[in-house]
């Protein structure tokens, strides 16, 4: 017999689950449009997929390892910053941060500018619906290499079979505090059996420091830059904001990025993908290692 407090943990969970799929699913029928049609976007020739994250370890992997053949890859965020991007030629270029397209500031801007002179090949560039009206969509949508793909960025929530309900339709998707969750979770809905990610380090932690004055500063380190370029600068909570995280509010933001990867594995374990980290002393758990 099962004892009061299993009995408490049952019931507010599920009491939690069931208030969090109906809110989920007032919210998709208020906020996404129509569902894309990431399939056929698929190079049918590549049955796998390699995710290319920002850490440190990208460098190592990409000069280890190269382009491979009958392999698409996926990149995200700044990428486009490095000189490999030409060498890489991701098929598939993911942004998801609001910064991006909400924002004037250098880095967007560069971003986008870079994205225009780069690109030389067709690519689909992944961006939330929000952005649809945006200088950052509208610019690149422009590229006659580059096409606009929008997605329903709508996080949902609740029992596990009405989340990958929705996921599986394209309306809705897990909650993606790190782009490459959102990464992970379109090149499965795109249709890759076998998915690799590279750059995952995720030790940010390692990089905190509070100044005298209280304010949390990180040190940004990314496989392009030079160590003695870097420097420690306050911990921003977006690229259109000036209001820096709280050490409380950095690892609970932290938190969902982690559990939002176990999310994804879950439900691409339900499709029958293989998602694998080949990130050397990756922090991420939730996927398979392998060197």
């Amino acid at each position: 017999m099962p004892s009061a407090k299993q009995v408490y943990k049952f019931t507010t969970t599920w009491i939690s689950n069931a208030v969090n799929s109906a809110l989920s699913a007032l919210k998709i029928a208020a906020v996404a449009k129509r569902a894309p049609n990431l399939k056929a976007m698929k190079n049918a020739s590549n049955p796998k997929c390699v995710v290319l994250g920002s850490g440190p370890s990208l460098k190592q992997a990409m000069a280890q390892r190269g382009r491979e053949a009958n392999t698409s890859y996926l990149a995200v965020n700044t990428f486009v910053f490095s000189e490999s991007f030409e060498l890489m030629q991701p098929e598939f270029y993911v942004v998801l941060d609001p910064g991006m397209w909400l924002s004037d500031a250098e880095t967007p801007m560069k971003t986008m500018e870079m994205l225009k002179q780069k690109t030389t090949w067709n690519m689909v560039l992944l961006i939330p619906y929000s952005a649809r009206k945006s200088r950052f969509a509208t610019e690149l949508s422009k590229h006659s290499y580059i096409q606009v793909q929008f997605v329903n960025y709508v996080v949902c929530k609740g029992f596990e079979s009405v989340m990958h309900y929705f996921f599986r339709k394209n309306l809705a998707m897990p909650q993606s505090q790190n782009v490459l969750v959102a990464a992970l979770f379109l090149a499965t809905n795109i249709g890759y059996g076998e998915i690799e990610l590279w750059g995952a380090d995720h030790d940010w932690h390692k990089t905190l420091f509070v100044d005298d004055q209280n304010v949390v500063c990180v040190k940004q380190i990314h496989f392009y830059e030079q160590e003695q370029e870097v420097r420690y600068l306050p911990f921003y909570k977006g690229l259109h904001v000036k209001e820096t995280f709280r050490m409380d509010e950095i690892f609970f933001a932290w938190a969902k990025v982690f559990h939002g990867y176990h999310v994804v594995r879950n439900y691409a374990t339900s499709r029958g993908v293989t998602i694998r980290n080949a990130t050397p002393g990756s922090f991420v758990d939730a996927f398979e290692r392998i060197k």
